[in-house]
């Protein structure tokens, strides 16, 4: 009988436990599937409780985990979190990377693998209708988008 396509979940336990180790202590916790976290993480100032899923999909979004993996999300939401507890969902993405997130009772962001938060940078997108708003019709070659220059004349 075929046990299937893929890596063993020990092999998936002892990276995520290699990762965790650099932010501290790791206690791995016995348990099935029904348990909210898999691994424990003793930082100096923290606990933080890591439940790590295997995904075939990079996230590019939060929004997607939260469509995706609902079911775990919410169970580690109802967790009490407290000012030395965090809660962590991680996931094992193909070529052996990972995506980490940070659960908290009211939102999910992404992480980093020490644990700090992941800030992306948000582009302006330019709106076309504000640009035709800032010339006057007629345009006003001399100043471009419609802004009074300053003349000699004016100022002196």
């Amino acid at each position: 009988m075929s046990r299937g396509r893929g890596r063993p979940p020990y092999r998936m336990l002892e990276e995520a436990t290699k990762i965790a180790s650099k932010r501290g202590d790791v206690m791995q916790v016995p348990g099935g599937r029904s348990d909210s976290f898999d691994i424990i993480i003793c930082e100096p100032h923290r606990n933080v409780y890591v439940r790590y899923r295997r995904s075939g999909n990079y996230y590019l979004n939060t929004l997607e985990v939260l469509r995706e993996y609902q079911r775990d999300l919410t169970r580690i939401a109802r967790q009490p979190h407290t000012a030395v507890m965090a809660w962590e969902f991680w996931l094992r993405l193909p070529h052996g990377k990972w995506q980490f997130f940070l659960v908290r009772p009211d939102s999910i962001v992404e992480t980093q693998e020490n644990g700090t938060i992941l800030y992306r940078v948000l582009l302006p997108i330019p709106v076309a209708d504000t640009a035709a708003e800032k010339i006057p019709p007629g345009g006003d070659e001399t100043h471009p988008g419609g802004e009074p220059g300053f003349t000699p004349e004016e100022g002196e």
